[in-house]
């Protein structure tokens, strides 16, 4: 398999060996072997090279961190649940008997 670049796209195109690239007709003449791999997700062909879009990195991170967020406040939900079972359950009783009052309030 050989392999090429687009220095206008940055696209990859891939050949089977053997097969004569300057003869087909529907290959751009801007094809080079010389691959620059993408660094991370975060860049975009720009330039004959890839670019670093701080846009997408920012959004990317924000949402890792938001992620991290969510997680640490189940865990610590949960683990002042599992300490305090018997303090939220009379939390819960007195929601009950609040909620029954209104309920019947005319």
């Amino acid at each position: 398999m050989k392999k090429y670049q687009d220095m206008t796209t940055g696209e990859e195109w891939h050949f089977d060996e053997g097969v004569n690239v300057a003869n087909l007709a529907s290959v751009p003449a801007t094809l080079s072997a010389a691959i620059l791999p993408r660094p991370t997700d975060h860049h975009l062909w720009g330039d004959g090279k890839w670019v670093l879009n701080q846009a997408l990195k920012n959004a990317a991170r924000r949402a890792e961190i938001e992620a991290e967020l969510s997680n640490i406040d189940l865990k610590s939900i949960r683990s002042i649940r599992e300490r305090n079972a018997a303090k939220i359950q009379d939390f819960e009783n007195s929601a009950i008997a609040l909620r029954a009052e209104l309920i019947g309030l005319p």
